[in-house]
């Protein structure tokens, strides 16, 4: 998987940063079981550069269908293609782990964790179509006393670019003081008509790469303001830091000292993080503990 890029940093009315989040987002990882090599069905569209079939790590959709993987991608080795198939049966795919219905996801249990507020979503997209219905729709949770609360929805239309084009989706919030702690995000493709390209019934494409949260620096002055414990080894630190704590952990979060980089952890190996491409200094970690509880502590990578 291609190793945590951060956005450069941009002032706009307030200081903000770009966070990578280890949600697969630059479509690297793939379930190789579900791979089906789809050259024969793309005979006649050969502007899909090595098309497999199947699911990206981390996401789950309907059917592989309307699921692709390409090598024309905008960075790294692959990027994701959305798009119909069978002539009328839109594209569909979600991030996380997701119950299926017969045509459709359970999408209030397809929600995947997270510790700040994003302020938005941004990528490279290319949109080829016959329509205008490429969409990511977006939401944000709180739980509390076991009713789920939704703190924002964002529902972002991409039109047509026959070449990679940067996109900015900005998240906005009906409850500006209430933190998240879920999210749950989708990826459709839908023409009222259906598709017209010969053999394979594929249409209305939609070619996504390099995906990233940006976050608000308040979150920084939050993060670094914890108490400071104990909590993992060796340090100093060359190539990786194994996890002590006894209690089960749901992400951890590193962040430099000397800029408003962040790095995101979820599905730990072992109890170790791979520290290797991260630039020397001295970093703050976080822990995110399943009670609730957060943990801090400092690191020197050498």
């Amino acid at each position: 998987m291609k190793k945590a890029i951060v956005l450069l940093l941009i002032f706009k009315l307030q200081f903000s940063f770009a966070q990578t989040d280890n949600f697969n987002f630059d479509f690297e990882d793939w379930d190789e079981s579900t791979m089906i090599n789809d050259s024969v069905m793309f005979y006649h569209d050969p502007f899909i550069k090595k098309p497999y079939r199947g699911f990206p790590m981390g996401w789950t959709g309907i059917s592989t269908n309307g699921v692709h993987r390409t090598t024309d991608a905008y960075k790294g080795k692959y990027a994701i293609i959305v798009h119909m198939w069978y002539a009328l049966v839109p594209g569909h795919i979600a991030l996380g782990s997701c119950n299926l219905g017969p045509s459709q996801f359970d999408i209030k249990e397809c929600r995947n964790k997270i510790n700040l507020r994003p302020i938005n979503l941004r990528g490279v997209y290319k949109y080829i179509n016959k329509g205008d219905s490429a969409i990511i729709l977006m939401n944000f949770y709180k739980k509390e006393n076991n009713v789920l609360k939704n703190i924002s929805t964002v529902h972002h239309r991409f039109p047509p670019k026959s070449e990679y084009t940067n996109f900015d989706i900005p998240i906005t919030y009906n409850d500006t003081t209430t933190k998240i702690d879920s999210f749950n995000l989708q990826i459709i493709t839908w023409n009222n008509k259906s598709c017209q390209l010969p053999m394979s019934g594929y249409c209305e494409f939609l070619y996504l790469d390099d995906l990233s949260f940006e976050y608000n620096s308040t979150d920084v002055n939050d993060f670094t303001s914890r108490e400071i414990v104990p909590l993992f080894y060796p340090n100093p630190a060359n190539d990786k830091i194994i996890i002590s704590s006894d209690k089960r952990i749901d992400s951890i979060s590193i962040c430099s000292t000397t800029t408003t980089n962040i790095f995101s952890y979820t599905n730990l190996l072992n109890n170790e993080i791979d520290i290797s491409y991260l630039p020397k200094g001295l970093y703050i970690i976080k822990l995110y503990h399943e009670n609730g509880n957060i943990q801090t502590s400092k690191f020197v990578k050498i």
